[in-house]
């Protein structure tokens, strides 16, 4: 199961504010963002650097293609509210490899 079902998550939420916008950015579609979240190994974590008012988190994970993505999300309720959806820099793709060797 993927971070989704382990966290127990039941939706996304997407708005006017959010629906689109990592396409214009960074080439990735609001369901490639989605499908990280359904699927494993995945490595999700709380986002440190950020220091605003709502806890965000980050999630290390791929979409049924293959694409590897870092994305930034907060929880809303039990909805998922994706902030930024990209592809994964070389050094977090050998992070994230690393982690899945050492962690079967």
């Amino acid at each position: 199961m993927g971070l989704m079902q382990d966290r127990g998550y039941d939706c996304f939420e997407w708005d006017e504010g959010n629906t689109g916008k990592n396409l214009k950015s960074h080439n990735v579609s609001d369901r490639e963002a989605e499908e990280a979240f359904l699927n494993i190994p995945y490595y999700d974590s709380q986002a440190i650097k950020y220091q605003g008012p709502e806890k965000r988190r980050i999630v290390f994970s791929k979409t049924n293609a293959g694409r590897m993505l870092f994305v930034v999300y907060t929880e809303r309720g039990t909805c998922i509210r994706v902030i930024c959806a990209r592809d994964m820099h070389k050094s977090e793709r050998k992070i994230d490899r690393e982690r899945i060797e050492t962690n079967p």
